[in-house]
């Protein structure tokens, strides 16, 4: 049982080191699927993370079932043999989190402008809406609904009722108004 673990754990490693070499942490998760004997569906067990491979026993494997077993069913029979049907491992490759750029400053005084104005339809009721270029938008900026906010890959809706606000990272959050 140990060396099989060892060894999903070693591939599990192989595979995330051939695909991102930017891990600054490793997390491995190891797991059992058991049963009682005799029953034809098993439970997946996760095993404490802390607990080394060489700690790992049948006899822990068989009390963590039993725990994980009273938990889901509010029924546990610690005296029964138990069956281990598989072990899993997940290697888990953590890195920092990244850096968004900050959202470009209006260099100048000047106010966002609309591009021009679309008519739309909302709420089964006809609307001018502003238009704008969100390569225009910039960090701070306020666009009322309704309008429409146009970029190369989609087109944001600001219904009635509702603004857009870009914040530092340069997202919109669209809230009630």
């Amino acid at each position: 049982m140990r060396e099989v673990y060892r060894q999903l754990e070693q591939e599990g490693r192989n595979s995330l080191a051939s695909e991102s070499p930017i891990i600054e942490r490793v997390e491995v998760l190891r797991s059992a699927n058991m049963r009682y004997r005799g029953q034809s569906f098993d439970v997946d067990v996760t095993l404490p993370a802390t607990l080394e491979v060489d700690a790992l026993t049948p006899e822990l494997l068989a009390q963590n079932f039993h725990d994980t077993y009273e938990t889901l069913y509010h029924n546990s029979d610690p005296g029964s043999a138990v069956e281990l049907v598989s072990l899993r491992v997940k290697v888990v490759g953590r890195r920092r989190k990244p850096m968004l750029p900050p959202a470009r400053e209006r260099t100048n005084s000047a106010k966002l402008e609309p591009t021009g104005q679309r008519p739309i339809f909302h709420s089964g009721r006809p609307h001018v809406a502003s238009v704008f270029s969100r390569d225009d938008i910039r960090d701070g900026d306020r666009v009322e609904g309704p309008a429409v906010i146009e970029q190369a890959d989609t087109t944001t809706i600001v219904t009635p009722g509702f603004a857009a606000r870009c914040d530092g990272a340069g997202n919109l959050l669209i809230h009630a108004t």
